[in-house]
């Protein structure tokens, strides 16, 4: 797997037919993309497999790939719990209130010690 092609050359021969049946360069492509030409070219010439990364959203936005495969559920997770938020809410309101943590003067001891 490590030396296999990442795509069908048929596809490569496809995705450049298309830039110029429509008239447009690679380079031109990928700024309007919001990739460096560079990272395009190697994703088409094979250098870049598309596995993961900026590579895989490369291939993804040049329909080499399909949108990200779904993830299978770790050891002892169900689905549902993929579906909740990975950030976990404070157990009480107001927890991260920062006028808790500075006082009210807007001094602290450290910014006391650098008037000193």
């Amino acid at each position: 797997m490590k030396n296999s092609p990442a795509f069908e050359p048929a596809a490569i021969d496809r995705v450049c037919a298309a830039f110029v049946e429509r008239g447009e360069t690679v380079a031109d492509w990928a700024r309007a993309h919001g990739f460096e030409p560079s990272q395009v070219y190697a994703v088409l010439a094979g250098r870049n497999k598309g596995r993961y990364g900026l590579g895989h959203a490369i291939a993804v936005a040049l329909g080499l790939k399909a949108e990200a495969a779904r993830v299978q559920p770790a050891l002892g997770e169900t689905e549902a719990d993929q579906t909740q938020p990975s950030v976990k809410s404070s157990p009480r309101a107001g927890d991260n209130d920062i006028s808790k943590v500075v006082p009210p003067g807007g001094s602290t001891a450290i910014s006391e010690r650098r008037r000193a």
